[in-house]
């Protein structure tokens, strides 16, 4: 008969724990949305335009960003943030001969991933039928690999 007793103990204490915890989170989900936030197009204009952009990624500083940017091709570019606005984007020294996009810059800004259907071999001019995951370094200010 004890074993019972402790048997329905342990159920009903799991229960209550199952259930604390599901009404713990439920409750914690619906503080973290803000339901008042309204997005906002980003440097409208500037690297926001009538064209097709997407895929950010920023600098560690925020002063960079690279984005994605084409229709049929698809270029990396990038815009430097000076004197309180985001300067013309221009194409990244890497980019702008084959299908770039996607551009990634790590957490240290030393590098920069990105995806691209560019030859293996150096002095190949056609494009790839598929896509790889590429990178250059970071050199020097707006220089990579």
């Amino acid at each position: 008969m004890q074993v019972l007793y402790w048997l329905f103990k342990a159920i009903v204490v799991g229960i209550v724990i199952t259930w604390t915890s599901v009404f713990a989170v439920h409750a914690q989900q619906q503080q973290l949305i803000d339901t008042a936030a309204r997005p906002k197009l980003f440097a409208e204009g500037t690297v926001s335009t009538p064209y097709v952009e997407w895929s950010t990624s920023f600098s560690p500083d925020g002063n960079t960003v690279y984005f994605s940017r084409g229709a049929i091709y698809w270029t990396i570019c990038y815009s430097k943030f000076a004197k309180g606005k985001w300067n013309r984007p221009a194409v990244a020294a890497f980019s702008g001969k084959y299908n770039d996009t996607d551009p990634f810059v790590s957490p240290d800004g030393k590098r920069l991933f990105f995806i691209s259907n560019r030859p293996f071999e150096p002095g190949q001019q056609k494009p790839l039928r598929f896509y790889h995951i590429w990178y250059v370094d970071h050199t020097t200010g707006d220089e990579w690999s």
